[in-house]
């Protein structure tokens, strides 16, 4: 959405803002396999784009046979990631 003026859709600046609350819930371990993801994107040029993600989630790679693994990698919380991509799309 970025802070420039978007007319029809986004007019004003408070249109464009993301607001979350939260509240702490006792779960009893029921959420223990929390997973969570941050990701980023910037146009660099019209058909240039940078992407940048941070997770801890359910990251399933391809095997040597290049087949998908059903074993997910990321098994602790403490596990996680980063993610760097550079899209061009024509």
């Amino acid at each position: 959405m970025g802070l420039e003026s978007q007319p029809f859709f986004y007019e004003k600046i408070g249109d464009k803002t993301a607001l979350m609350m939260g509240k702490h819930l006792p779960t009893f371990g029921f959420l223990d396999d929390l997973k969570w993801s941050v990701f980023a994107q910037r146009s660099l040029h019209s058909n240039i784009k940078l992407q940048v993600q941070v997770a801890s989630d359910r990251l399933h790679m391809l095997d040597q046979l290049s087949k998908w693994e059903y074993r997910s990698i990321m098994q602790r919380p403490s596990h996680w990631y980063w993610m760097l991509k550079l899209k061009f799309n024509y």
